[in-house]
Order: structure tokens, then C-alpha cells, then sequence
């Protein structure tokens, strides 16, 4: 039996760190998102060799790549960091949509399950970023959980909008099959 994951956990969890910190919380979780989505790719190449699933998740691979660099770009902005290497952030509920987007990714059986699936992560995310942007205080957090919202909706949308097509097409093959 899968494990729920428990949302308040994480609000409290990412409630609890600073400004800094849930930058840099945010900015690995983009990248971990591109990774997931170039995942999510190779899981639908091995499904059915649809180009234009498998383009989708490489082009959202790359968005969520560029997400992350602008949070950087703020972050280095707002912190005056001479970092260049991303700091390490403790948060024990880390890894917990990846990891469990990962789990059931490896039980599906075809290209809509896996859409399915992807914009199942993206609500659950939007969720998140909209709960958290209600209960911070910090005005620039507020702003950012805001805006990691929109693109989380965003992306479920270009999400929904493949799965609705690649759904319709499939349902006209079934209904005139070629000779």
C-alpha cells in the first residue's frame, strides 16, 4: 500500500525555514522537477513512441530548467551570494513528490497514464505553493509561492490539453482502424 503524502507536513516543514532557504528549497526542486519530467519522457518513449507526449515533457524538462535558473538569479540577487554551487537545504520531506511520482510511474502501462499522472504532480504542487503562499508572512515568499503556483497551473494545463488530444486521437483510431 502506497504511503499518502501528507501535505500539512510539508507546509509545516517549508513554513518553518527562512526566506533563504525556501529559495534554495525551490530552486532544487526545480531541477529535480526537470529531471523528473525528462523521467516522465524517457517512460513514455518506452510506451509508445508518440513524439509529440514525449516532446512535451522534454520541452516542461527545460521550462522547469529555466525556473530554477531565474530563482537562482534572484537568489543570488536578494542574498548578494558569491555562490556558485546551489546550498544544501534539510528538509526531511525533501524528496517526497518525486520519490512518490517515481514509485507509481513504474506501474503504468500507457502514454495517458503517464499525462495522468504528471498533472496529478502538478495540482498537488500548485496546491502546495497556493497553502503556503496563504500561511507565510514573508512578503517575498508570499510573491514567489505565487508565482512556482501559476507555472505549476500553467504546466498542468499544457499538460491537460495533451492528454485531452492524445485521448481523442486514440479514440478515432479505435473507432476507424486502418486496413
Amino acid at each position: 500500500m502506497e504511503k499518502e503524502i501528507d501535505v500539512e507536513h510539508i507546509l509545516i516543514e517549508l513554513k518553518n525555514l527562512s526566506h533563504e532557504e525556501l529559495l534554495i528549497y525551490w530552486i532544487k526542486n526545480r531541477l529535480k522537477e526537470a529531471y523528473e519530467y525528462r523521467y516522465f519522457a524517457e517512460k513514455a518513449k518506452m510506451l509508445n513512441k508518440d513524439e509529440d507526449i514525449i516532446e512535451l515533457f522534454i520541452i516542461l524538462s527545460k521550462d522547469s530548467q529555466s525556473n530554477a535558473s531565474r530563482l537562482w538569479e534572484i537568489y543570488k540577487r536578494v542574498f548578494d551570494s558569491g555562490n556558485s554551487e546551489i546550498p544544501e537545504v534539510s528538509l526531511n520531506s525533501a524528496d517526497f513528490k518525486f520519490a512518490n511520482v517515481s514509485k507509481r510511474l513504474e506501474k503504468v502501462n500507457s502514454p495517458l497514464e503517464v499525462l495522468e499522472l504528471a498533472m496529478e504532480s502538478k495540482l498537488l504542487l500548485k496546491s502546495i505553493y497556493n497553502d503556503l503562499a496563504e500561511k507565510t508572512q514573508n512578503k517575498e515568499s508570499k510573491l514567489i509561492c505565487k508565482y512556482l503556483a501559476a507555472i505549476e497551473e500553467e504546466n498542468y494545463q499544457k499538460l491537460k490539453l495533451e492528454y485531452e488530444y492524445y485521448k481523442k486521437r486514440n479514440e478515432r483510431k479505435l473507432k476507424f482502424p486502418s486496413l
